[in-house]
């Protein structure tokens, strides 16, 4: 049994699944945490309300969940063939986002230029704002109608039941105490009835499903429920519940993370496992010839030198960036800088059919150094952007990119100073020690963000609006079927 490979793949898993809660964009936390609340908002409406309440909640949430996951991207898809087919054209898979360094609409309009980008964009625009209404209207306004109909139809059900238990004492008393065997096995037919009603109308909600995706607009979705309202309040309990959670699904788990990275670094900001990793293992090929390095050593040799760009290349730095042919004319194509140029300009699409460089790009290309080695920061920068960063029809904010190479540079340089306050050397042993540290770092700070918008979304929120309408009405009830003076 290879227990190295099992280990290896465990580590793989884990830190990806750490990399993965810190990701705003990333699907999996969105999921796990829909599981948390799917899970404790259906039991707490059921400790109050009963099977009513569960089922409503347990419908409204799952269904929800799904269009929350996909609507908006089915929407969008659908939205896709019909621009086909208006606009003629055969491919319109590409992002409308830009920047200095990448615009994937004038990269798209290489090959097609039949529109221009003010068409192009509008199209777009207008694609994604309808997948989103339509998305909105779906859960602010089929769901909750359908959900308030599966319960009305279920409470006629019961009323009908309780009926036939009424008129068994009327027909005990018409046959003056007759043989009551045929009247307790009409009772368990009626039990059992109630029984299979129930398996029926669970089955029914979770029918009626579809898909959903995106972060959209939340505030529109609890608009459309509250509209829906069966009384003002169920308005009260919906408004509170949708917006307060608005908070501990967008950015909880992201300003808690920063908080405790503040409080453990001093900075906000913690380079991702998966970065590490792919750092760690880089910096480890580069440094094994020597058994140890002093801080300054390390510091030099990983960081690279602090230069000036020349004059006559900071002149042709235009928006931020200059064009490689450029570059190589005032080098020489041939010549060491133009070649690691060549390598860092691969980090990123063409422009417009040209490549190109960022000025922070340049920077690195005259520093030298480990951390700035074309290669490594191209498979972090893939791994980060999900490919996206050389995709010429995708858009990933060159900031964004930014920030884990800064990230990265935090990170050696806490390796750094922490070897120049003790005094010791940096080692293989120093580098593993400094990996296995940051992860459980962002294991704890992340997992401590989730746990804390789980707990919140799942149960305190639903504990909260439950106490506010106790407050209100003096009834400990579902307000969605409960009857309220005027």
């Amino acid at each position: 049994m290879n227990t190295g490979r099992i280990s290896q793949n465990f580590g793989k898993g884990a830190r990806n699944f750490v990399s993965g809660l810190g990701r705003n964009d990333a699907l999996l936390p969105i999921v796990l945490l829909e599981a948390a609340v799917i899970g404790g908002r259906t039991y707490n409406a059921y400790d109050r309300g009963g099977f009513i309440e569960a089922r409503e909640r347990g419908t409204e949430e799952v269904v929800s969940s799904v269009f929350w996951l996909f609507g908006v991207q089915a929407f969008n898809m659908l939205g896709d063939k019909v621009g086909k087919k208006v606009l003629g054209l055969k491919d319109i898979d590409f992002e409308v986002g830009k920047d200095a360094v990448r615009n994937p609409v004038k990269n798209y309009m290489q090959k097609i230029p039949k529109y221009d980008e003010k068409v192009l964009g509008a199209f777009k625009l207008t694609k994604i704002i309808s997948s989103i209404l339509l998305t909105n209207a779906i859960i602010g306004f089929v769901v909750p109608k359908i959900n308030q109909a599966i319960t009305r139809k279920y409470q006629k059900s019961l009323e009908e039941i309780e009926n036939k238990k009424n008129e068994l004492p009327q027909q005990e008393n018409i046959q003056q105490f007759a043989d009551k065997a045929p009247q307790k096995s009409n009772k368990d037919t009626a039990f059992k009835g109630m029984g299979v009603s129930n398996l029926l109308m669970l089955a029914n909600s979770f029918e009626n499903d579809a898909r959903y995706k995106l972060l959209s607009t939340d505030v529109g979705i609890a608009g459309g429920r509250a509209v829906n309202a069966r009384n003002k309040h169920e308005r009260r309990e919906i408004l509170f519940r949708d917006l307060s959670s608005l908070y501990f699904y967008m950015f909880c788990r992201m300003n808690l993370n920063s908080f405790l990275n503040q409080v453990e670094s001093g900075r906000s900001q913690r380079l991702d496992p998966t970065s590490t990793n792919i750092l760690d293992a880089h910096l480890q090929e580069n440094l094994k010839s020597k058994p140890s390095y002093s801080a300054e050593e390390f510091e030099r040799l990983v960081l690279g030198e602090k230069v000036e760009i020349p004059k006559k290349v900071q002149n042709k730095i235009t928006n931020g960036i200059i064009r490689l042919e450029e570059f190589e004319k005032i080098v020489g194509k041939n010549s060491a800088l133009a070649k690691r140029a060549q390598e860092m300009s691969k980090l990123q699409p063409k422009l417009e059919g040209v490549s190109i460089l960022s000025s922070e790009q340049l920077k690195d290309v005259y520093s030298g150094g480990l951390i700035n080695n074309p290669k490594m920061l191209g498979e972090i920068f893939e791994k980060f952007s999900n490919k996206k960063s050389t995709n010429p029809m995708s858009f990933f904010p060159e900031k964004d990119l930014g920030s884990v190479k800064q990230q990265m540079v935090d990170y050696v340089e806490d390796i750094v100073k922490k070897a120049k306050a003790s005094g010791d050397s940096i080692t293989i042993k120093t580098l593993r020690s400094a990996e296995r540290g940051n992860f459980w770092k962002n294991a704890f700070n992340l997992g401590a963000g989730f746990a804390v918008s789980a707990y919140f979304l799942s149960t305190a929120i639903p504990k909260i609006q439950y106490w506010m309408t106790r407050k209100r009405t003096g009834k400990d009830k579902f307000p969605g079927v409960e009857k309220y003076d005027k």
